[in-house]
């Protein structure tokens, strides 16, 4: 017989796998297990709460693994937050070394973002919930792997703006992250708007569209025409 967990987990969207460690890959296949099981649960879910013991259930692990990987629950999901964050911190790093001028540099980081956001679709709620709940180390951690590189690369491009003479005012680089991450996960946040003020579904193209718009609206508010508008596939 068929259980409503079983419905629900056959409606969701397939989990893809977790990005692999930005470091040295752990030593522990159970905290691999773990983490992954974790990203399965909340993706079919869409963020929702799940238990130590449907995580453990999920990877096949001993409920005091968790304690033994993570120290509890909340460092369970800290890991997989930091894990997640990293991949996204990876791919500006990545981007940021290529031999591209700062718009397209620009436009292809905006879409990635909204893509990930897309990828992920719990982590904003996780997020949140760091915000609201951790500690000083554990808000510490998370601002070290995504939003100082971050800030950091949009104050590179908008240096490298302004030096061109494309920008002919300053953009306070603090106030256009906010601006920016903003724009790009909101209709995710409020995605039962979508739904029930528009009646429109957060499907693929949505997102891409989405992600073009993102992308031609800040280039053109800072300045300077969004060019051809070439959609990028990182």
């Amino acid at each position: 017989m068929s259980t409503a967990a079983d419905h629900d987990r056959a409606a969701a969207p397939a989990a893809p796998p977790l990005p692999p460690p930005r470091g040295p890959a752990p030593a522990e296949a159970t905290r691999e297990r773990l983490l992954q099981a974790t990203h399965e649960l909340l993706t079919e879910r869409g963020g929702g709460n799940v238990s130590v013991s449907e995580i453990c259930e999920r990877a096949n692990a001993n409920v005091a693994m968790v304690k033994y990987c993570f120290g509890n629950k909340d460092g369970l999901m800290l890991a997989l937050i930091t894990r997640i964050t990293d991949s996204f911190r990876t791919e500006f790093e990545h981007l940021a070394e290529q031999k591209l001028d700062w718009r397209e540099k620009l436009a292809r980081h905006l879409r990635a973002v909204v893509r990930n956001y897309m990828r992920y679709p719990y982590i904003n709620r996780l997020l949140m919930d760091q915000l609201r709940q951790a500690d000083e180390h554990a808000n510490r951690m998370v601002s070290d792997s995504f939003v100082v590189p971050m800030a950091e690369f949009h104050r590179t491009l908008l240096t490298e703006a302004e030096q061109s003479g494309a920008v002919h005012r300053h953009i306070d680089p603090v106030l256009f992250f906010f601006s920016v991450v903003g724009m790009c996960e909101f209709v995710f946040t409020a995605q039962p708007w979508l739904t029930y003020g528009f009646g429109a579904a957060l499907d693929d193209d949505l997102v891409e569209r989405y992600a073009d718009h993102v992308s031609e609206l800040v280039l053109a508010s800072i300045g300077t025409p969004s060019g051809d508008g070439n959609r990028s596939t990182e």
